[in-house]
């Protein structure tokens, strides 16, 4: 298989495949970025594979965020239905939350996304900083939120200060798409998954099921 050298070749593979976990541990993740590409990261070049999580989270035709055991991965906007019909039964957020699927804490940052993107520190003023990150991740896993690029934050000068944060945005606000069926998602995604991994199968439905 052919190493990823750019973000060209980033896009065309998660396009090609459906989806790519970003990077972390091999053993659980399967097939990250991290092993599928030789280039050196943290450079700040074009070639930086840190620097591309961003500029395809910026786009239209794949979804970025912490989708795969709590870590970060791409999936392809055409199989987003098959893991909204594997992760939540197509719930919405609201009936997550009613039946005790969904932390108080995830409930009230996603009602603080209706409408529009907005930046994490933004609405950790909004909604209390306490369990924030966790439950940002929680609604990731639950394919309720993406990260839809990032947003530096600004002084009360209006100068730019610490790490840019990530603009989260409701997942289907982003990408809007039809219901799949649960059983014909499973099966589409692990035919993904055997065309890049031998993994064994509890390892495959892990990677899936989160």
């Amino acid at each position: 298989m052919k190493p990823i050298l750019s973000l060209a070749d980033l896009h065309e593979r998660v396009l090609e495949v459906g989806f790519v976990p970003f990077m972390g541990r091999k053993e659980r993740l399967l097939f990250p970025l991290t092993g599928l590409t030789p280039n050196a990261w943290f450079t700040g070049e074009d070639d930086d594979p840190w620097g591309w999580r961003m500029e395809i989270a910026a786009g239209d035709e794949i979804a970025y965020g912490k989708f795969f055991l709590g870590q970060a991965g791409f999936i392809a906007a055409g199989l987003l239905p098959c893991f909204i019909a594997l992760r939540r039964k197509n719930w919405s957020a609201e009936e997550l939350y009613e039946g005790g699927l969904l932390s108080r804490e995830a409930f009230g940052i996603y009602g603080a996304l209706e409408g529009r993107a907005r930046p994490s520190h933004e609405i950790k003023r909004e909604v209390g900083a306490k369990g924030f990150d966790r439950a940002a991740v929680e609604l990731q896993m639950k394919m309720l939120v993406t990260i839809a690029g990032e947003e530096q934050k600004l002084d009360r000068f209006g100068l730019p200060y610490g790490w840019p944060s990530a603009r989260l945005q409701r997942l289907e606000e982003r990408f809007p798409c039809e219901a799949a069926g649960e059983e014909a998602a499973l099966q589409a995604l692990l035919a993904r998954l055997t065309s890049m991994s031998g993994a064994p199968q509890k390892a495959k439905l892990k990677l899936l099921l989160g």
